[in-house]
């Protein structure tokens, strides 16, 4: 029975785990509206949406790569204001 507990909490921590890492990419992809970007990078197939999760948040981590700092969190306070106003949190 300990080993069946042991197991569900594992698997409940990688849920867990996977959900906030595609919450990340998320608030980024909003970030990335917000700037104005239009399109990121994706590969055509992928196996998982784990693989496609960290495809696009590399893109995008690239992209904010080539923005000034003031400009990136001006969108990242613009994303936080309007899911504080849906009555979203982060």
């Amino acid at each position: 029975m300990k080993t069946q507990a042991r197991t569900l909490d594992r698997k409940l921590r990688c849920v867990d785990n996977r959900i906030r890492s595609f919450d990340r990419v998320i608030y980024r992809v909003k970030v990335a509206e917000q700037l104005g970007v239009e399109s990121v990078t994706r590969p055509i197939r992928v196996s998982s949406g784990t693989q496609l999760s960290r495809t696009v948040d590399r893109a995008l981590a690239g992209t904010f790569a080539s923005v000034p700092a003031q400009r990136l969190q001006q969108a990242r306070v613009q994303v936080q204001t309007l899911a504080h106003g849906l009555g979203m949190s982060r």
